[in-house]
């Protein structure tokens, strides 16, 4: 990729067709980070970094550069359709308005972009790329704040936090595609607007998180936490829950339930918390 023809005469061609219009739902979120393997014959190996994308229309953006020499920087446009992509980049440093097409498909798993595709300076190649796409599920509805739900994955749950797809890729790994569902009180909402220190407000506030990795792509893995507010005191705070072994979370909450299996993590059920009683309202 970073060799170009000197000649300007195949600087401008037709823009590969991204066909909007006719395009799939997308089935897989590729943000994050790709390794791309250009075979122009010879390897030519770039990074790509996808930070935008619209898992309603596939349409995604980024950026990118080749990893032997760095000056060569580009900017990445395309689309998702259903299990294909195509996208076209555009050098933006050294060999600045050099233009790349790719047609490709996403494989099984998740884990590879497997394409073709030609360049303004009218080479062709075949391309290989490694990354972690994420599945776009029909459960996957994301954060209902009026209700106090959120349903979806680890790696929506994170994109909606936090919004850095490097960051959750690094965050969660083989986690990304399990299933969440969390849920929350009103009094959880008032006292994180408060600040999290006063009983008048906080007293009585929970949230329950339950992981479920039995779902398509998923880990296997299955946990459920509940977590309540106690003050800033802690396991010295009059509202810790003296039975059972709860433990501090954030300063000024306890988790009074911390349970569940995970295949990667060690064989049978597996308990780090069990407070007594383990109800919210007791």
């Amino acid at each position: 990729m970073k060799k170009m023809l000197a000649s300007t005469l195949f600087l401008v061609v037709a823009m590969s067709t991204i066909g909007l219009a006719d395009a799939a739902a997308p089935n897989w979120d590729i943000s994050g980070t790709w390794t791309l393997n250009f075979d122009f014959g010879s390897p030519y190996v770039h990074q790509m970094t996808i930070t935008n994308f619209d898992r309603t229309t596939g349409e995604f953006s980024g950026t990118g550069y080749y990893v032997a020499d760095t000056s060569y920087t580009w900017d990445v446009n395309g689309v998702v359709s259903g299990n294909d992509l195509s996208f076209h980049m555009i050098y933006t440093g050294t060999g600045a308005g050099y233009k790349v097409f790719v047609d490709g498909t996403i494989s099984t798993d998740g884990h590879q972009i497997i394409g073709s595709g030609s360049t303004s300076a009218g080479q062709t190649f075949t391309l290989v790329g490694d990354g972690t796409a994420h599945p776009i599920l029909g459960f996957d509805q994301g954060y209902n704040l009026k209700a106090r739900i959120f349903v979806g994955t680890g790696w929506t749950w994170c994109m909606a936090k936090v919004g850095n797809p490097v960051w959750c890729q690094d965050y969660l790994g083989a986690y990304a595609n399990d299933k969440i569902v969390m849920k929350w009180n009103a009094a959880w909402d008032a006292c994180n607007d408060q600040g999290g220190t006063e009983p008048d407000v906080c007293l009585g506030a929970w949230t329950n998180n339950e992981w479920n990795g039995n779902v398509l792509y998923g880990t296997g893995a299955v946990w459920h936490y509940k977590i309540i507010w106690v003050g800033p005191g802690g396991a010295t705070s009059p509202y810790w829950k003296a039975g059972g072994d709860g433990y501090s979370i954030w300063g000024n909450y306890e988790v009074i339930m911390d349970q569940g299996i995970d295949p990667s993590y060690g064989p049978g059920h597996l308990w780090f918390a069990h407070a007594t009683p383990t109800g919210y309202g007791a």
